[in-house]
C-alpha cells in the first residue's frame, strides 16, 4: 500500500520481487488504485524506483 508521506513521516520502502515486474503505482487491486494515474516504474537497472506522484520508494529484492 503506497501512501504519500508528509513532511514528518520518514517513507516505507516497499519491497516488490521480479514477478511483481512490471512495477505499477498504485499496484493493481491496492486499496489506493484511485488515488493518482497508474504509472509504470523502472526498476529493473538500478533496483530501485520512486513513484513521481505519491513519492512511494520501491527496492527490487534479490
Amino acid at each position: 500500500m503506497a501512501i504519500a508521506a508528509t513532511p514528518t513521516q520518514t517513507p516505507e520502502v516497499i519491497l516488490v520481487s521480479r514477478r511483481d515486474l512490471p512495477l505499477a503505482c498504485p499496484p493493481q487491486g491496492d486499496n489506493f488504485w484511485s488515488q493518482h494515474p497508474r504509472v509504470f516504474l523502472p526498476i529493473e537497472k538500478t533496483g530501485e524506483a520512486i513513484c513521481p506522484y505519491c513519492g512511494a520508494q520501491y527496492r527490487l529484492r534479490d
